[in-house]
């Protein structure tokens, strides 16, 4: 991803090489209606034993990539951009905790279902689309969630990652290390017991 080489090089010359391609990406998701829930493809937290809205995924996505465009036109000096993907970015929040928050505080599917994954919590705190009055009550849900299955790994490959780092940013480090030492099924060490 550009900005982690940004972030490990400080080369402004990736930004620069590939911020017209970036630039068509954006623009080809918002003729495709986002923020919003367009077609179906194949982008979701494949192997997860748990599985998590699409369109969760999609618009959390969505909002993370206009936030970090927002930064990529401030350091190409391109003013006009940098604002166009600030409001892009405030429309895609709004969307999503309006469309994927229900009453409670809990997540839920684009048709409203209850959705209350692993994921959907790890996803959206990681890619910092949950408003600040949901942040709170989004790390005790993962931490819910993550006792309740005794210390599993429920995610699929976008849910995993920001798995730990939401337990341990939320305020729950000691499942985190749970979540690691682990040896059941689902797990990061059963396939080493194996």
């Amino acid at each position: 991803m550009v900005w982690e080489l940004y972030q490990q090089y400080g080369d402004e010359t990736i930004i620069e090489d590939f911020y017209p391609a970036m630039t068509a990406w954006m623009d080809a998701m918002e003729k495709a209606g986002f923020p919003g829930t367009p077609w179906e493809f194949g982008l979701g937290d494949w192997l997860a034993p748990e599985e998590t809205d699409n369109h969760l995924i999609w618009n959390a996505f969505h909002f993370r990539n206009c936030v970090y465009m927002a930064r990529f036109a401030e350091i190409m000096n391109a003013a006009e951009d940098r604002e166009n993907y600030l409001r892009k970015a405030l429309d895609t929040k709004t969307f999503w905790n309006s469309r994927f928050v229900n009453a409670e505080g809990l997540t839920c599917c684009a048709d409203g279902k209850l959705c209350d994954t692993q994921a959907s919590y790890a996803i959206a705190l990681s890619c910092g689309v949950v408003s600040d009055a949901w942040k709170k009550g989004f790390a005790d849900a993962l931490a819910r969630k993550t006792k309740a299955c005794g210390c599993t790994v429920q995610t699929g490959f976008f849910g995993t990652g920001p798995l730990n780092p939401a337990l341990c940013d939320g305020g729950y480090p000691e499942l985190a290390l749970a979540l690691i030492q682990q040896t059941s099924y689902p797990s990061w060490l059963y396939p080493v017991t194996q």
